[in-house]
């Protein structure tokens, strides 16, 4: 008899524990799916930062951290033009793709790019600057950097729903609902561009505060 309700207990536990996994999944396997594809992009993007041409990072320095004499010389406004530059253009490439039919496999790869760009920029500073640059990168950008990237990760999760909706639209004939949900994508597509934009003014502030005391330039 105590064997049977043994059984019955493991039976048990192991049917919460896949209840439990199941939920974790419907609930955050997207939004971790996108941190984790961040985070890989983040250590290409450092392997990848010791072989690339400096030439091409100052071009690229919209989306990069890596011409910091030009940054700390403008002042306040370079700074902030910058970083919300970037932060903008991940975020409103976010939103369109979610109203593209096609636009499934791009945001997974605007999770990666955004990552590559963080790492590119940890191991340019590193490269450059020694441990100057690594204090640098985690006093003065990771705040703002963190701030942002959870601003990302809820567009890019807002704009898979909406992509859903979409191809219930286009190949279900299903269009019922769609209108809210384009109301309410377009509500949080704002409140991530308001988060955007102070990860900005974090980013900014800390730069104008703090980057000289690193003696970067």
């Amino acid at each position: 008899m105590r064997g049977v309700v043994l059984n019955i207990r493991r039976r048990a536990d192991k049917s919460d524990l896949l209840n439990n996994i199941k939920y974790f999944f419907r609930r955050w396997g997207l939004p971790s799916g996108f941190i984790l594809l961040i985070i890989t992009g983040l250590a290409a993007g450092c392997r990848l930062s010791v072989q690339v041409d400096e030439s091409i990072l100052g071009r690229l320095d919209f989306l990069f951290v890596t011409n910091l004499p030009e940054r700390l010389d403008g002042g306040f406004p370079a700074a902030f033009s910058a970083s919300f530059a970037s932060d903008f253009l991940f975020v409103a490439a976010a939103f369109l793709m979610g109203l593209c039919p096609w636009g499934a496999p791009v945001l997974p790869a605007l999770a990666f790019f955004k990552g590559l760009g963080v790492g590119i920029s940890a191991g340019y500073l590193i490269v450059s600057y020694g441990a100057g640059g690594l204090l640098f990168y985690l006093c003065v950008l990771v705040p703002g950097l963190l701030v942002f990237t959870a601003a990302l990760v809820w567009q890019l999760c807002s704009s898979c729903e909406v992509y859903r909706r979409l191809l219930s639209v286009l190949f279900i004939r299903n269009s019922i609902g769609f209108s809210e949900c384009f109301r309410l994508y377009v509500i949080r597509s704002v409140k991530s561009l308001v988060i955007a934009l102070c990860a900005a003014l974090i980013d900014s502030l800390l730069w104008i505060a703090f980057a000289g005391a690193f003696h970067l330039v």
